[in-house]
């Protein structure tokens, strides 16, 4: 449905290989503690926890790069913006 330029083609590849990154840690967190041993005993959150999040964050960040258009046609800045014009309005 949309064509894309090919720095977007780029962006759209790299956002595919975090999500794939992404299914792959959490697939390796199905079932884990969430809560481990760190090296010196101490209680510490999985590792896999925070990679995940940093993936996460990357791939909010390069889908919001491609500036793709919602279902109304607008890109994801214009849709916030409309939804925000009402409050800053009170």
């Amino acid at each position: 449905a949309y064509t894309l330029r090919e720095d977007e083609l780029f962006l759209l590849e790299q956002a595919c290989r975090v999500a794939d990154t992404l299914a792959l840690l959490e697939a390796g967190m199905k079932g884990a503690d969430l809560i481990v041993a760190g090296s010196m005993g101490q209680l510490r959150e999985h590792p896999l926890l925070s990679e995940a999040r940093q993936q996460r964050a990357l791939l909010g960040r390069f889908l919001a790069q491609l500036q793709l258009p919602d279902e109304d046609g607008l890109t994801t800045a214009s849709a916030q913006a409309r939804h925000a014009a009402p409050a800053a309005a009170l």
